[in-house]
């Protein structure tokens, strides 16, 4: 027993070792995954000027209207982004599709149904017909399909690179739609061109018929292109669905004409919830046991709504809200590498001071009749405003939802790059560490950011959570050449954290 002592503790250090090794090797390959999921390719973002854009293409449809923004602006190119808005008419079917990068989608008017079809996932939901053949009941399997989730307005939805998507209208209103994707993105192996790959329809030949495909631009064709079907052989493709191919020239849609959203006659018949809260019982409902591919990629919650006012992360009874949305409240964006964030500032307006005063201050008014003898202590206030600041590790594009108001975008070397009006339907890009503050117009300002981070991280300048507040008067004295008092009144005299309420002194 005492000679076999030295030998226990021999293998013992070198399995001690080994499993080091492996354990260094495993933080290391975790590391280099990690660098890796992290990495977006580099644009160039020498810009001298800023312009908040309109799209510069309307395409139409049987059913709708796609508008697009010009891919090649070099605000977009420094952003590595492009960005689509879908209007779709009641009972409009948006075709399925896929896209060759990530994106983000955002309703901002309207409800509907869409289904995300993720290759490798099971079809759960299935619709039987009962029917009795004397005393015993038979069932007989009528479809099956993916998961449909409803849509409504302020849901922000994730789809990744390759997953094939469709869109159906089954309200009363138009369903309005802006989609944001990122080409610098790393799941993008193609170059920084948008391309959207059609399973079904003939938008080519619909814009060659209405527009004429001349005036199609670089990068407009691959968005308007014929459904990928159409490319192969009618008999290798009867072939492979087992069917005529009579049946498979339709597959190729030669003949249609009807554009990318094209209309459903007698409605849309699916297997869906119902209502909303239908959906959340079904998700919270134990079913059968998953694969590991379900649990990891198949199950993830793609959407997730920020426009209810009580779920904001911020906000100023006086000067508005904002809701952030991360990796830590829907993961699937970590995979995307991507966020949202939806920000509201209220104003506040004067008219007709002779007879009564409307103050707009949402989500509320208050008026005051001087016409009836009320007496009431009035004052002017200004519009609400977001502290300035900028994104420490992700670009931005701002789409305006609604109302007006007022940005400026200051650049790298002091400049300001933007300083002008934006409203509703105007998009602007402002790239990573530019220094960003917006105001309300007399109409409110409100938007969504989407953001190429799915952790974005801003640096406020303004504010109870300013970077000047975190550092000592003496250094703000010295930098500025300012009193103490003076220091004192720029770290603390705004104790609101990012949406700042009207301030009457600076008026």
């Amino acid at each position: 027993m005492a000679n076999s002592t030295p030998f226990f503790t021999l293998c013992f250090l070198l399995c001690y070792g080994c499993f080091a090794q492996v354990e260094q090797q495993l933080t290391w390959q975790t590391r280099e995954q990690l660098q890796q999921h992290s990495t977006r390719q580099r644009t160039d973002c020498s810009i001298q000027n800023l312009a908040a854009m309109e799209p510069t293409r309307v395409i139409g449809s049987e059913a709708g209207r796609v508008e697009l923004w010009e891919q090649n602006n070099e605000q977009f190119q420094c952003a590595g982004v492009a960005v689509i808005r879908y209007l779709i008419d009641s009972s409009g079917l948006l075709l399925p599709s896929a896209m060759n990068v990530p994106k983000l989608i955002y309703v901002v008017r309207g409800y509907g149904v869409q289904g995300v079809v993720i290759p490798g996932c099971a079809d759960t939901y299935q619709s039987i017909r009962q029917s009795i053949s004397g005393e015993r009941g038979q069932q007989r399997m009528m479809d099956q399909h993916q998961k449909l989730r409803r849509i409504r307005a302020g849901d922000v939805i994730a789809v990744p690179a390759g997953v094939t998507v469709w869109t159906y209208n089954d309200g009363g209103e138009q369903l309005e739609c802006i989609s944001f994707h990122d080409m610098a993105n790393e799941e993008n192996q193609l170059d920084m061109n948008l391309r959207k790959f059609f399973l079904a329809g003939n938008p080519r030949e619909f814009e060659k018929q209405s527009m004429g495909y001349q005036h199609l631009q670089k990068g407009e064709e691959e968005i308007c292109a014929d459904n990928v079907f159409k490319g192969f052989d009618v008999r290798m493709l009867a072939e492979a669905f087992g069917v005529g191919t009579e049946t498979a020239r339709k597959l190729q849609s030669q003949d249609d004409r009807r554009g990318m959203i094209v209309r459903v006659k007698e409605g849309l018949k699916v297997v869906s919830p119902q209502t909303l809260e239908e959906e959340e019982e079904e998700q919270g409902r134990p079913g059968r046991p998953l694969n590991g591919l379900e649990e990891t990629f198949c199950t993830m919650r793609l959407r997730e709504n920020i426009a209810d006012a009580s779920r904001a992360d911020v906000y100023n009874p006086r000067g508005g809200r904002v809701s952030h949305l991360n990796s830590q409240k829907l993961p699937i964006l970590a995979n995307l590498q991507l966020s949202a964030e939806r920000g509201v500032l209220y104003s506040v307006s004067q008219t007709n001071p002779t007879m009564h005063f409307v103050f707009r201050k949402y989500p509320f008014e208050l008026f005051f009749d001087m016409g009836k003898g009320v007496i009431s202590h009035v004052f002017s206030m200004q519009n609400a405003l977001m502290a300035p600041k900028w994104t420490m590790n992700a670009h931005c594009v701002m789409y305006i939802t609604k109302g007006n108001g007022r940005v400026q975008v200051v650049g790298p070397a002091g400049q300001s790059v933007f300083n002008g009006q934006v409203r509703e339907r105007q998009v602007l890009v402002v790239p990573q560490n530019f220094a960003v503050m917006k105001k309300a117009g007399n109409q409110g300002l409100e938007w969504i950011t989407f953001q190429t981070n799915d952790n974005a991280m801003s640096s406020q300048l303004a504010g109870r959570l300013s970077v000047l507040r975190s550092m000592p008067v003496e250094v703000l004295m010295n930098s500025y050449d300012i009193s103490r008092d003076e220091a004192r009144s720029v770290k603390y005299n705004r104790e609101e954290l990012t949406v700042l309420s009207p301030n009457v002194r600076s008026q």
